[in-house]
């Protein structure tokens, strides 16, 4: 399937839209099922085929990205948008039921739309871009850096925080939509404010001795002048001004310390999620999933000599990549015999890269030395996988990007 033109009309007697050129039935057939899923579900731009069904438009009539919003827009957005922001995350998590795999998602800030008809986000989905194996999607499924990128707007307004998204990828990671769901909707608005619910509890108390230390304070110093009652309304006000700010500079620090560590958490799991996973061979290339130009996060290699190998030598898979003889069970299927039908797991996490043998008796090795069924054996430049009479080699090529991440391969 060859890669696919994602260009930005500005204007003309269309009006501003996305325009997707087709290249193939098999992209028009895909993208129809966009279209069909767009037009159910909230969160996601309209689309249109042309009339040569040559073309995918995203009009953007009625849509405007969240950077150019003015006006009523920009003051309604401004005023609901963490009830907004909460209600796209739960669509999200409600599209699953309707098969959207997350990976079908275009993480960039710039997709991210207001839409005016039903006052709703929306962003942009494409089955391209989606695993699309006929299995169910899933809520780990998601691109936890893309989802960063894409909310990068409502992090910069104060309508969700950090903290709050590692609790809700926490829930995305276990597949728990159960408990996703309940912490978007009851939770997700609290967990983002500034200043949490008890503390706001005791500025209000405070507000009110305030005001009683306004009115009556003179009163009381009057009728007890000359005993140790009269001093008793400033020692307590001062006292409990006292406390409030200590209490406030606690919980400023507290806020700074959290933000240092979800920093650090976010770049680790930036490193991680980011990352893609590289297999030779040009018969998978033409039933995987090509990468986009237009996606978030692109891939440029750079070897680690001067001899690199193209792009176009490998096909790319994201997350995870299942080995084994099924082609209807597996990701990336070899046929040889002394392969299981579902052999083994190749995926990372925040520790690295790592393969998972799915089975016991065909044999899985990690440098000639056999692994356990679901024991995750990580890997190193250079380390030699087995699977049944197969090997391969391991090799990292760092992407070209500002803060250099890893690809894994296999040659």
């Amino acid at each position: 399937m060859s890669s696919t033109e994602f260009e930005f009309i500005p204007g003309g007697l269309s009006g501003r839209r996305y325009m997707i050129h087709l290249k193939n039935e098999d992209e028009v057939c895909l993208h129809a099922l966009s279209i069909l899923q767009a037009d159910l579900l909230p969160c996601y731009l309209p689309a249109q085929l042309s009339s040569d069904h040559e073309q995918l438009i995203f009009d953007l009539a009625d849509c405007i990205p969240l950077q150019e919003l003015n006006g009523n827009d920009l003051h309604y957005v401004r005023r609901h948008g963490a009830a907004l922001l909460r209600d796209f995350l739960l669509e999200i998590v409600h599209s699953l039921h309707f098969a959207m795999d997350l990976n079908g998602l275009v993480y960039s800030r710039d997709n991210l739309f207001y839409n005016r008809k039903t006052r709703k986000l929306v962003c942009i989905y494409l089955p391209l871009l989606s695993r699309l194996w006929g299995k169910t999607a899933l809520l780990s499924g998601c691109d936890e850096h893309g989802m960063d990128t894409l909310l990068q707007f409502g992090y910069e307004k104060k309508w969700i925080t950090s903290s709050a998204m590692d609790r809700l990828y926490a829930f995305f990671r276990s597949d728990d939509e159960r408990s996703a769901e309940a912490f978007i909707r009851d939770d997700l608005i609290e967990e983002s404010r500034s200043l949490p619910s008890p503390i706001r509890i005791l500025l209000f108390l405070w507000f009110i001795l305030f005001l009683s230390y306004l009115f009556c304070s003179v009163f009381i110093e009057h009728s007890f002048s000359g005993t140790i009652w009269a001093a008793a309304p400033g020692f307590l006000f001062f006292f409990n001004t006292a406390s409030m700010i200590t209490v406030l500079l606690l919980h400023m620090d507290r806020n700074k310390q959290e933000h240092k560590m979800t920093s650090e958490e976010k770049e680790k799991r930036r490193k991680s999620r980011n990352a893609r996973m590289l297999f030779p061979g040009n018969e998978v290339q033409e039933t995987m999933l090509p990468h986009f130009s237009f996606a978030s996060c692109p891939v440029q290699f750079i070897g680690l000599s001067s001899e690199c190998d193209l792009p176009n030598n490998f096909t790319m898979w994201t997350h995870r990549l299942i080995i084994g003889r099924d082609a209807d069970m597996c990701d990336y299927c070899i046929d040889h015999a002394s392969l299981a039908l579902i052999h083994a797991e190749f995926s990372h996490d925040d520790s690295g890269f790592y393969i998972e043998p799915l089975q016991e008796g065909k044999g899985t090795f990690r440098n000639r030395q056999r692994l356990a069924a679901h024991e995750k054996a990580y890997l190193q430049d250079g380390d030699i996988v087995g699977m049944g009479d197969l090997e391969f080699k391991t090799h990292f090529v760092h992407t070209a990007t500002k803060k250099k991440e890893q690809v894994s391969t296999a040659d």
